[in-house]
Parts: C-alpha cells; structure tokens; sequence
C-alpha cells in the first residue's frame, strides 16, 4: 500500500473494474476544467467550426472562397474529430490537431460533445453524443455497459442482476451491487468509466471484494493482459493492432486532510477517473480468466486502519487511437496515470502549503503525442503548441520547458508509461514563463502557447506520424515552479504547400535539346540557354488568384577540386494553370549559363570547355524553396559539355509556333518548323518533337535548310530536338533544343447547341454559324447528355426528322472534324445519320450508326456523284438508352480517317481516305443524302453538334467524349438478403449493371438495432448502437474470411473507370495490409486501393499487365492518417484511360497518390473485390473494419467530382449525362 496523492481528477478510494473504454480515432471533446462539464453532461462543448459559416468541400474552393473574401474557410472535407483545416487569405492554410477529440459523427453529421445520459426505447442509456458508442443497463440485467468501434464489441458485466440505476448527467449509479458498495457508470466523450464505491469499513470486510470477477463478452476481440506494464488490451481477432486498452488498475482512499468531504464529492460529481491529490493509492491486481477480468484488490488499503471511505476500485480501459496524453510522477515511479481527467500538475507537489500532496519531494511532468503525418512535404510558416494552464504557485513567473522526445517504438508514450521508462528527451525547444490561470479546462480556452515551427518542420521533413512533447517545469527542486495543466493541448500550424520538384521533362537546353544525364549528355557548341517549367500547387488561376513564382538555377561541374558552384535566380513571373483541374500553376524560366540576372545578387561568371558541366533548378512561391530537380536521384540531374569547336548544330524557325514564350495556335493545328544547318554537308536532319521518337527529315540540297510538320496534341510546353548528320554518315553530337507555347484548341468553325426552347422550329447556330431548320419531326426542350441542366432536340425516325442548316458547314477537301452527342431510346434495326453534309447525289461525310456492322461509323463516300462505296471507320458499341459521343476525324497531312466513342479512339480501324473531294452543300442533322433522296433518318436525340477545321486530337477527344462519369453501380451496404446487397440506384435497375454484390465468408452488413429486451432476457448484450458510416448501415468485414465481390462485365475493356468507398479501420495499430478495393483478373490484380500498414497510409498499387509477374507501380497518399472512428475516409480511385494517369483521392483530396498506368488490361475480364485482394484464386489482405458506399463509374471523376461525390449522402447520386430524355 502507498500512501500520498495519485492525481487523476477525482477525490475518492475507488476500486475501478473495467474503467474508461474509450473510443480512439479522431472524435470527441476536451475535459472542461476541473470539472469536465461536458462528461458531467451539463452541457455540450461547442466544437471550434463545426458551426462555421464560411466553409467550402476542398482545400482548392476553401482558398480561392478565402482569396476572394479576406477571412479564414474552413476545409470540410478535412474536419475531423481532432482536426479542423482552414484556408487563409494569403494562401496558406492553417490545422489544428487536437490531443483529445471535438467533436463526433451522430446521425450522419458533426456534433458536439454531450455526454448527458438519455433512455433508449429498450430501457438502456447512452449519451447524446459522444466518439464512442455506448449503451449502459437500465437495470434487470447483468451486463452494465458496453462499447463498440468498427464491428468490434467488449461488454462488461456484475455477477449478479442489476438494480435499475440512478441517473444524474452523464452518470449512472447502480446502488448496493453489494451490501454498502455501488456501481458507478460514467459516460465520457470516449467511452465510460465503472468504479466500485467501498462506503464503509463494514462494507469492505466483505469476502466478495477479495478478488472482484467481472464478466466480459467480446466480439470479434482477444482479451489479453499485458505484462510490461500490468494492464490488458482488447486485440483485434482479424488484423492485430489494439482496439482497446487500460493501464494497470488502481485504488485510493478518500484522503486525510482538510478536504476530504470535497474529495468525496468530487468523487461523486463528473471530473472522470482517478485519485485526487492527497489520497493513499495502492495497485490493484489484475488477470484475465476465461470470460472474466479478475481484480485482487488490496486489502492493508481496502481495510486498513487509516483509510478514510468511501474507497474506489477503478480500473481503467480506453480506446486506442493515434493521440495521446499522461502524466508521470516521481513519488509514484511505477504507476501510470494515462489519459488522466481534468488538469494535472507539472513540478514539484508544494508540500510546504498543500496537504494534497503525495509527498514533500514529488516531481511531475506531462506528455502529449500529436499527430504530425499530415504536414509531410510542407512547409511551416507557424507552429504552436497550446494547452490551459489553470494554477501556477508563483505569480511572477517561473518557467515551463516543452521538449520533444521519442515518438517511435517502445519510447512512445501509452497506458504503460510512467516515471521510470518516460521517453527520453530529444530536442529542449522552448519555455514559457506564464502567470495567467484559466478557471476551467476546455477545448478552446489554451492560453500558454509555445513556438514550435522548427520542430514540427522537423516532422514535417522527416516524415513523423506522431511528434510528443514534454511539459517539464524549468527547476524540479522548487516549488515555486509548481503548475498545473489540463490535457487539452492542441498544435496549431499554418503551412504553405512548396513548389513541386521540377520535372526533367520540363527541362531543356539550347544548345542541347533535352534533359540528359551520363553518357547520354549532350555537347554544347555555343554556351546554352537553359529552360525550366516551375509548377506550384498553390498558385493556379482557380478563383482568379494568380501568383507569382520564381525559378533558380543551379550550375556546377562536379569532376573538378574543389567543386565550382554558381546560383542565378530568375525574376518572379506570373502563374498560369498547369493542368485541366486549375488548382496548379506554372510558369517558364530561362537562363542562359553565366550571364549576370538583374537583382539576384549573384555575379557573372564562366564556364570551361570539355568539362562535364550539371545544373538544377528549384521553384519558389514567395515562401519557401521547392527541392531541386535532382533530389532524391543524381541521375535526375542535367548534364552537357561545352565544346565551342564541336560542328554547330542545326537551326530551327518556325512562323507557326515561333520561340517568343507566348502561345499560339493550336492544339490541333498543323505547324512547320523549318531546320537549316549552318555546315554544308548535311544530307539530313534527325529531330523529335516532345512525346515522339527521333525521326529523319532530308534536304532538297546538301546543307540545305527542310521544313518538317507537327500537330500538337495539347496546350502546354513543347520541344523540338535536332542534330544534323553529315555525308559520312555522322550524326552531330550537339542538338539544337527548340521550345514552344501551343495555345488550346480553336474553337470549333461552327456549332449547335441544339438546346433551343421547346416548341422552337429551328436550332439556333453558335457565332455566324447560320440557324438550322427544324422539320415536323424534331421535338426540342429535351433532357440532355448532362442531366437537366443540358438539352437536346429529339428526332421521331420520320421523313420529317431532321435539321437542314442550308449551307455548308466546312470544307470536306480539307482536314475537318465533327463531334455530336447521340442517344438511342433502342437499338436501330436500320442504319441512322447524326450528322452529314450534302455533296451533289452523295454526301461528304456520314457520322452515325451503321447497321452492316452494328456500330458507330465515320465515312466518306468515294464520289460525290456516283454510289462507288466509301472509306469509312467503324467501331464502337451502340448502346441503348445512354448518351454517346461521336467524333469523326479527317487528317488531310496523314490522309486517314479516325473514329472515337465516348472519346476513346477506335484503334483498331484507322483508314486512308484514298478520294478527296469537297462537299459544297448544306449541312443535315439527322439524315443523309443519296442518290434516292434522303435517307437514314435519325430515332432518337442529337445534342452539342460540332464542326471544326482542324483535327481534334486523342487528348481532346477524351476531354470532348469522355461523358460526365456515369455511375454503373452504388452498393449502399444498408440491407441484405441470401448473402446479397442490392444495387440502390434505381435508375440502374433496368440495366445488367444493377445487380446485387455478393457477401462472403464473415462479411455482414450492420445495421443499429436492439433485438433482445434486458427486462426479460438476462443474457441481452446491449446494442451500443453505432452509427453506420453512412445512411443505416455498412459492410462490417472481420478482416479473416469477410468480403463482398461482383464478377466481371462491369467496366468497358480499356476505358475510363473510377471506384469509390468509405472505410474505417478497426485498429489505428493493424499489424498487417488490408484491402479496401481490388479489380482481379485471372492471375493478378489490375488496381489495388489498401492500407498499408509499414506506411500507416491508404496506398494504391496497379499492374502492367495480367500476369502472375507483372510490373508493378504504387503510389501513396501522403496527408491522411487511415480513420478508425466516425465516418472514416472516402477513397477514390480514379483512371484516366485517356491521359493514362491514375488517382487515389482521400476525402476528396489529392496529395501525391497518382502514377502513370500504361496498362493493357482487359477491364471488362476484372471482378471486383471489397475488402480483400485476390490473385489467381488465392484471397489474401483482408480488411478489418466497415466498408460502405461503393459506387462504380465508367469514366473519370475529375477532380471537383470527386470532391462531390465524398459529401454525398447515402442513397443519393449525382444528377448524370446517362439520365434519359423527357419522353
């Protein structure tokens, strides 16, 4: 038995069964004072911004909403339960992370914290609101409390029934389970705590308090104690890691000074668990038998003759999360008092004025462990550590040191810490000298604040998931520094996203060409011009906030001794965007090699010949430096050497791409660029142009200059590579490197929107396009291709249906394209038109539907006079009842015809146009002429029609044609039946895609619900009744045998695809992967989306090919720490066939998990798998936790989409283009 004060906020000799079981994760609230308030149920502690009125969903629409208004927009798809982002007006952003949890997801939304004890129809009582779901017994029965997280429950029970409780606030009191002893329940934002109230000396002669058995029920958890430091944890059966956990239990007595009749109504009021100062504390003994937890408590402090009663038995469980906080003391040195209620001290105890005190000489200190995982790769511009300070012993000042220690391992701080193993100190940071007391703890009153931008920059570029610190009182001889603190703390940090790391794609030289390094490095016959793209992510035109950046170069030759190095930084230059989402922007930096910048501070200088000379370059957004193009791998560095007698390479103008910085027209548009050597003996040029091979270009005369044409595929940056081979067959070592701006795409010649009002008798054309006449069959006013906020004109089949727009629309000689939108309420029986142009007796061109090959098709009849046949492309599906777009290609230069559906190219049908004539007549909608008359009228409707005098490129086409992503699937996991889960979207039900997805092995779906009455059935278990992730229900997996799975058919071959859903771990410390989502082929898998559990992070991994050994990428999310509680965390992923990128989305977010995926894949040959990876036919990883809301779409979410789809309630969907038309 000791004597002396164990403080962990309450004031009575407690024998604690199971005492706090608590859920982790990120949810809750902060203990308000020494009194918690909020455990007390007195009222609800208002969460920071849960209440916030400027908010947008992404970090993107938060900044620019906050650019544009001058104050702070929270980020909601980063408000947490211990977190809370917000965007700030300069740019950067700012996140709290909170030690104790602020809010918690109740009924599908964010709430405060109230922990008030309310009935349940079943008689049972839970809290209002709280992280953890809770049900406590309304007596009749032996189970007094339980709890659950994520499918995993633990129940703790009396020997004998109960007696109906008394309920005050968030306390439960079952009177006299023993003759003088009650039972006391409290609910806490994480869970409750249980004491054993001992009133009398009589009472605890009792036998039956000699070893208290405590029956348990769990599910899906392995109840073990753990020996290092005498507590227990409930594990999880499926994939390790702890779900719950407690710390060695304790007892302590009502005290022996003054304060005893307070201690003893503190005991009874709300401030949580634990010994207040000033009471005997003695070890409580614990074992974990069978079904029971068995408590020895001690008797010399039980019956001895100095107690003072009430004594409390009271062990304490809690939830395990990634947050953390204790204190330890010296008087105490093996007793661990984790996660303590209230405020603690830190210091040492003043027993010259306190009798509370455990002791005249015991020192105390408190730790705090944050997580950090999500400032990696940023940089800090601010960052404090905040906590309340609620006594101080001397009012002048005495300091208070925060230091960081051990984060990792056996250091880290948890329910086993205490005075003789705490963490060793890493790095003192700083001390504060604080003498302003706050009367109470709460989550938001912090007023002793500590700078500590250097240390979580540390984290930051390390890597750190979890940065502690140590409150330490800066002299432990004095009781002058004596302070007490509460457990609220929280780090705020304002950080700012760099520059990226600066591609070497993105980098050029001239003389040179492109960025190569080793034996692949260029020579240089003239002193280059060096040429770099600087991307930021920060600095898009998204809400109009263009920046401005800039670039520095880094020039060295690396084989001399010592090194020489130079610097030059380039003037700042505004940004543009660099990509189709708008959130990053770019701009491009040249540098000649030593010339003297204006302003940077740095001098001219030289380099020498026939040396390997490096360079690099950086970007800077105004804030901080981005890392340089070489980080991570010398070989990303760029290399040449300057030889001013190596033979001068090539020359390179052009009229229609000139090198002025500026874009010009554009993607689509043929350009000539014309390469002249200044050598006479060049009889022929080798060149590339960026995204091409090295190709041959002769000259009509030796030495003479050749002209050569390209056709960009995009806007953005280009290069143009040319070496000069002489008669002897040498290829010049020197390239010349060319770049170029290449504007987007005209728009197109001509266009009709088709989207007139209805009852209109004609289409009205876009700019001088004339307006097409609308025959008795064409009905406007109809739903478009992109659901109610588009329209279309819909066309009967008749005689009458069509539109004639009189004249025609381009030149069909010419190089030309026309796209169109097409949807067929049925399969043709007979060939249809969408668009043609009139020739004399046969058309121009045909865009439609070709019934000999029951497919889309693009042709040009041989002659306009006489029916000779047609070049034609066909392919492509046609579908009933869904929007398709059509794009018809003519490439004059390559004289091939091109087809692309819903805009992917038809590859397999590429065809010369072998006849070439102009047809001069009207444009058709809707049929098509021949030497009978018009023919092949169109059933069904037309929307967007569009022609263009240019080609439309693969990349464009798939930004044209890839319609709005069409969801083919949503599995809401609400209900079950026979071991399927229905597909919820109605507007599928007709489709093959809408059917059930089936449940295997231990996969059920989870519903609330209370199936057994307690006032007749002893035996009930309690429902805690947990929210579902959303809606009311999910899949609940226990990570052994439980999945779900649909079989192959429902994705297209190679298109675009994404797949979404919402997980939740069970455990923050899974000791294994786990799958959330996989498409499987026959061998291997195509695309993986899993947590990892050696990177603590959501990670997407996909495979070349189907092949038991195929090549394998992956790609990480860098900014989330996997959720075990609340909601959980929406994952998208995401392919984009077109542009062969994909993407994994966390929370609507992108923060670094996207990689290229040049696949060949047969997608329609992949099942699909929720929660376990399948290769071959071996099943592996399975997911421990609930899945929910799976949505299957063909085609790319883009990045606002996805955003959307993250905040979608459960049952709902996004309006889409494959709604049908208004009948």
């Amino acid at each position: 038995m000791s004597s002396g004060g164990r403080p962990l906020g309450r004031t009575a000799l407690v024998i604690g069964a199971l005492t706090a079981l608590l859920t982790g994760g990120t949810g809750g609230l902060p203990v308000s004072g020494s009194a918690t308030a909020a455990a007390a149920g007195k009222a609800p502690v208002s969460a920071p911004t849960a209440g916030a009125a400027k908010s947008a969903a992404t970090e993107e629409a938060a900044q620019a909403k906050a650019m544009e208004s001058g104050d702070p927009v929270e980020v909601r798809s980063l408000r947490g339960e211990r977190t809370e982002t917000v965007a700030n007006a300069d740019g950067t952003f700012t996140t709290k992370e909170y030690v104790q949890p602020i809010r918690a997801w109740k009924d599908g939304q964010w709430k405060d914290i109230d922990t008030t004890l309310i009935r349940r129809p079943d008689g049972s009582y839970a809290p209002r609101a709280a992280v953890a779901a809770m049900a406590f017994s309304g007596g009749g029965d032996r189970t007094f409390g339980t709890i659950e997280r994520s499918g995993r429950t633990m129940s703790v029970g009396w020997r004998n029934e109960l007696p109906e409780p008394r309920v005050e606030g968030n306390t439960a009191t079952y009177p006299e389970v023993l003759p003088g002893v009650d039972l006391r329940v409290i609910a806490e934002a994480e869970g409750f705590s249980h004491l054993l109230v001992v009133k009398s000396a009589k009472a605890a002669a009792n036998p039956a308090l000699a070893s208290v058995e405590l029956p348990i029920r769990t599910k899906g958890l392995t109840v073990r104690a753990t020996a290092e430091h005498g507590g227990l944890e409930a594990v999880d059966q499926g994939a390790g890691g702890a779900v719950f956990e407690a710390p060695a239990p304790v007892m302590w007595d009502s005290g022996h000074d003054a304060e005893a009749g307070t201690a003893a109504r503190r005991a009874a009021s709300d401030e949580g668990p634990g010994a207040p100062e000033g009471s005997q504390i003695a070890d409580v003994g614990l074992d974990v038998r069978g079904d029971s937890v068995v408590l020895s408590p001690d008797t010399g402090l039980l019956t001895g003759h100095d107690t003072v009663y009430p004594v409390y038995i009271d062990p304490v469980v809690k939830t395990a999360n990634r947050t953390g906080w204790t204190m330890v003391s010296s008087h105490y040195s093996n007793s661990e008092f984790w996660k303590f209620s209230g405020d603690e001290g830190v210091g040492r105890c003043p027993a010259n004025v306190s009798v509370r005190c455990s002791s005249n000489d015991d020192r105390k200190r408190q730790f705090f462990a944050l997580p950090t995982g999500s400032f990696e790769g940023k940089h800090i511009v601010e960052a404090e550590f905040a906590v309340t300070m609620v006594h101080t012993y001397d009012e002048t000042g005495k300091s208070v040191e925060l230091g960081r220690v051990n984060s990792s391992g056996a250091s880290a701080i948890s329910a086993g810490t205490n005075w003789n193993n705490q963490p060793s100190l890493k790095d003192a940071i700083t001390s504060q000298s604080p003498t302003n007391p706050a009367g109470s703890c709460t989550s938001t009153n912090q007023n002793v604040r500590f700078n500590v931008k250097s240390t979580v920059q540390k984290a930051a570029d390390s890597g750190w998931d979890t940065t502690t610190f140590r409150l330490k009182a800066g002299d432990e001889d004095s009781y002058a520094y004596w302070k007490r603190f509460c457990g609220n703390a929280h780090l705020e940090v304002t950080y700012n996203r760099p520059p990226y790391q600066p591609l070497m794609s993105h980098l050029s030289m001239s003389d040179g060409g492109s960025c190569e390094y080793g034996s692949d490095r260029p020579y240089a016959a003239e002193i280059p011009t060096l040429s770099a793209l600087i991307r930021d992510p920060d600095h898009g035109d998204a809400g109009g906030n263009t920046e401005t950046v800039q670039a520095r170069f880094k020039v060295y030759w690396p084989s001399s001794n010592p090194t020489h190095t130079y610097y030059a930084t380039a003037q700042p230059k505004s940004t543009h965007d660099y990509d189709r989402k708008g959130n990053v922007g770019a701009a491009h930096f040249k540098f000649k090699v030593g010339e003297d910048l204006t302003g940077d501070g740095e001098p001219a200088f030289s380099i020498p010949q026939n040396t390997v000379i490096a360079w690099e370059v950086q970007g800077f957004d105004g804030t901080q430096w981005g890392p340089w193009s070489s980080a991570g791998d010398e070989a990303t560095r760029c290399e040449f050497i300057y030889d001013s007698t190596a033979p001068k390479p090539p020359r390179i103008t052009s009229a229609t791409y000139p090198s002025d910085e500026k874009p010009h027209d554009g993607a689509g548009d043929y350009g000539s660029c014309t390469l002249d050597s200044p050598s006479s003996d060049a009889v022929k040029y080798t060149y590339r142009f960026t995204g091409q091979g090295w190709r041959t270009a002769q000259p009509a005369s030796l030495g003479g200059p050749v002209t050569v044409r390209f056709l960009p595929s995009d806007a953005g940056l280009f290069l143009l590579e040319a070496k000069a081979v002489d008669n002897a067959g040498n290829t010049g070592k020197t390239p010349f490197g060319y770049d170029f701006w290449v504007n987007k795409g005209r728009a197109p010649k001509a266009a009709w929107s088709l989207g007139d009002p209805e009852g209109s008798d004609h289409a009205s054309g876009s700019g001088s396009a004339p307006a097409a006449r609308a025959g008795s069959g064409v009905t406007f006013g109809q739903t478009g291709p992109r659901g109610d906020i588009d329209k279309a004109a819909a066309l009967d089949g008749s005689d009458n249906a069509y539109l004639d727009v009189g004249a025609p629309a381009l030149d069909t000689g010419k190089t030309f394209s026309v796209a169109a939108w097409v949807y067929l309420p049925e399969i043709p029986t007979r060939s249809m038109a969408v668009v043609s142009q009139d020739g004399t007796a046969e058309p121009g061109f045909v865009l439609g539907y070709d019934y000999d090959t029951r497919s889309w098709t693009f042709r040009t009849p041989v002659s306009e006079i006489e029916s000779l046949g047609s070049w034609k492309v066909s392919g492509g599906i046609a579908r009933a009842r869904t929007w398709t777009h059509l794009i018809g290609v003519y490439d004059r230069d390559e004289g091939k015809l091109r087809l692309y559906v819903n805009g992917l190219l038809v590859k397999d049908d590429i065809q010369p146009r072998r006849t070439v004539w102009n047809a001069r007549g009207g444009l058709q909608i809707g049929r098509t002429l021949s030497m009978a008359g018009y023919t092949a009228h169109l059933k069904g409707s037309v929307a967007d029609v569009k022609m263009y005098d240019r080609v439309v490129s693969e990349k464009e086409g798939g930004e044209l044609g890839g319609t709005p992503a069409h969801q083919v699937a949503y599995w809401a996991m609400e209900s079950s039946a026979n071991g399927l889960s229905p597909d919820e979207d109605p507007k599928r039900a007709t489709e093959s895609a809408g059917e059930p997805i089936s449940l295997k092995g231990g996969a059920t779906i989870y519903t609330p619900s209370n199936d057994c009455d307690p006032g007749t059935d002893p035996e009930c278990q309690l429902d805690p009744d947990s929210d579902a992730l959303r809606g009311n229900g999910h899949l609940a997996l226990d990570g052994a045998t439980g999945y779900a799975t649909r079989a192959a058919g429902l994705l297209e071959p190679e298109g675009s695809f994404s797949i979404t859903a919402r997980a939740r771990l069970s455990s923050p410390t899974a000791g294994r992967d786990q799958t959330v989502l996989a498409l499987s082929g026959s061998k291997t898998q195509a695309a993986v989306v899993r947590y990892s559990h050696t990177a603590n992070r959501w990670e997407l991994v996909v495979t070349k090919d189907d092949a038991a050994s195929s090549a394998v990428s992956t790609a990480r999310d860098k900014a989330v720490l996997p959720s075990v509680s609340g909601q959980g965390d929406h994952l998208a992923l995401v392919y984009d066939s077109v542009f062969g990128e994909v993407r994994l989305y966390v929370n609507g977010q992108l923060a670094g998990a996207q990689t290229m995926w040049r696949n060949t894949w047969d997608l329609s040959r992949a099942s699909i798998q929720v929660g376990r990876s399948l290769s071959g036919t071996t099943g592996g990883d399975y997911f421990s936790g609930g899945l929910d809301e799976v949505r299957l779409y063909q085609g790319a979410l883009d990045y606002d989409t996805t955003a959307a789809v993250n905040l979608l309630e459960a049952g709902s969907s996004l309006a889409e283009s494959g709604d049908p038309p208004a009948s």
